[in-house]
This record gives structure tokens, C-alpha cells and sequence, in this order.
């Protein structure tokens, strides 16, 4: 099988492409990952959601609006639907909440910028030690508050570039009197970065120990 990348639809593509997109995702040799995210594109209702789940080859929705209900609704009409659809959830802080109500995982910035984290609270998660997860899924919080002081997705950017990525310049021009504020929050993102990945080492070693 091969994957489709294409760019988010959003309302201005014209019925008539959407109508030859459906039938060419039809075809067996392609899997797509629905993406859903209101903020920037149309948003996925159920309608629509039921309708494209005819489609065989659809096989996850990363869910991004950040509603737990939503969540819950894309579970219980897959479910209504017998359709092995792997839900995933888009924001990083509710990773675990997720996993409670029934999704498969998640497709996230952070995933990139704190992997062993991210694998941690799932792995946590599958052994049912909820107390540990629960732990790790506040750094994730205490990281992505940091993140967010800066506008999205530059926060996140700067999350790669304190883990040792090279992002580059931003796309965009910077007021000087902002860039003195952004370098004081690119340190206090840094900083936290270090304390999280040095927190979740040492909760590593301690449970490598402990078994």
C-alpha cells in the first residue's frame, strides 16, 4: 500500500474536486488519515464522518478540535459502524484522557520534541500504572504552556530548536521589540525542556531499577 499526503481541505475547494478525490480514495492502494481540525479547516461532523467511513481505505482521524466529546462521538460511531478506525488524538495534553475513553494514541507536535515522554505515557498506560501517567502527562502540560506564549506554531518550533533541530528563520518578520520578548520565552522554553527530559530520565532509570 502507499500513503497520500495531500494539503487540508478547506472551504474553498470546489465540490466538484472533493466528488473525484472520493473516488480516487476508493481505490485499494491508497490509505488515508483523515485529518480534523476546525481551527484551520472545515471542520469533520459525524455526518460527514459516517459517510466517509464507507470509504474502506480510510483507516485513522487524527482529531484535533481539542473536545474530549468529540473524541468520544468519533469511538462510539465507529464502534455503531463495526469499522477498525484508529482514533487519534491531536493535542498532546489529552493524551491520557484519550486513552481512557478509548482511542489508539496520538499524532502530536511533541511527539517530535519529547518522543520517550510521549511512548512513556502510553506504555505506562498499557501496564495500568495510571499514577505514573497521570505524572507524566503534566509535564507534558508544564511543556506546552510554555510553548503557547508563542504564537502557534512558533512555539513548537522553538521546542525542535531547544531539542537540538536547526528550524531555521521564521517565515514571517519579527517586530524588534517582540524578538527581545521571544528570546526571553525561547530560553524559558529551553529551560523546561531540559528539566522535563531530565525528569523523565530519571523516572526511566528508576523503573528499569525497580524491575
Amino acid at each position: 500500500m502507499q500513503w497520500l499526503c495531500p494539503r487540508l481541505i478547506t472551504l474553498n475547494i470546489r465540490r466538484k474536486w472533493l466528488k473525484a478525490s472520493f473516488h480516487l480514495l476508493q481505490r485499494d492502494w491508497i490509505c488515508l488519515i483523515l485529518y480534523n481540525i476546525p481551527l484551520f479547516a472545515h471542520e469533520i461532523s459525524l455526518d460527514s464522518l459516517r459517510r466517509l467511513l464507507q470509504i474502506d481505505t480510510i483507516i485513522a482521524i487524527k482529531e484535533s478540535s481539542g473536545s474530549m466529546a468529540n473524541i468520544q462521538n468519533i469511538l462510539t460511531l465507529a464502534e455503531g459502524l463495526r469499522r477498525n478506525l484508529h482514533v487519534m488524538v491531536g493535542w498532546e495534553e489529552m493524551l491520557l484522557s484519550s486513552l481512557i475513553a478509548g482511542a489508539h494514541g496520538c499524532m502530536v507536535a511533541s511527539g517530535g520534541i519529547l518522543p520517550k515522554l510521549m511512548t512513556a505515557i502510553l506504555r505506562h498506560y498499557r501496564a495500568n500504572q495510571l499514577g505514573q501517567v497521570a505524572r507524566l502527562q503534566r509535564l507534558v502540560a508544564k511543556t506546552t504552556e510554555e510553548m503557547k506564549k508563542v504564537f502557534f506554531p512558533y512555539g513548537y518550533k522553538l521546542g525542535m530548536q531547544a531539542r537540538g533541530f536547526d528550524m531555521g528563520p521564521f517565515a514571517i518578520d519579527i517586530p524588534a521589540a517582540y524578538a527581545l520578548q521571544l528570546q526571553e520565552q525561547q530560553k524559558k522554553i529551553a529551560e523546561t525542556i531540559k528539566k522535563v527530559v531530565q525528569e523523565v530520565e530519571t523516572n526511566s532509570t528508576t523503573a528499569n531499577a525497580g524491575g
